[in-house]
């Protein structure tokens, strides 16, 4: 099997080249393994910041929020329904759009 480091494999999958998959199935890892399955990785917060053009990704009658300030990660597929920690599992949110769609979840 072929291995691949971690953040060459990070890099192809922005470009959509390569799944999450084979993330998982490389034998590098980086210096510090977080066992929590919630926790983002520096590398994959870039990702998401640089995807997400470090704005806001809620839409409203096709408007997209303009906030680019006091942004969290947000799991589309919640980790406790099954969701993982992937560049295409995350999205960038405003705090106030954030709150409002886990009030409106509960």
């Amino acid at each position: 099997a072929t291995h691949f480091p971690l953040i060459f494999c990070f890099m192809l999958e922005m470009r959509g080249i390569v799944s999450n998959q084979l993330l998982r199935l490389s034998k590098h890892t980086p210096a510090r393994v977080n066992k929590n399955p919630r926790a983002i990785s520096a590398y994959l917060n870039h990702a998401v910041q640089k995807r997400d053009q470090a704005q806001c990704t809620h839409q409203q009658e096709g408007k997209r929020c303009g906030e680019r300030r006091w942004l969290d990660i947000h799991h589309l597929k919640p980790v406790s329904q099954g969701g993982e920690t992937t560049l295409s599992n995350l999205a960038l949110l405003c705090r106030g759009h954030h709150q409002l769609l886990h009030s409106q979840t509960r």
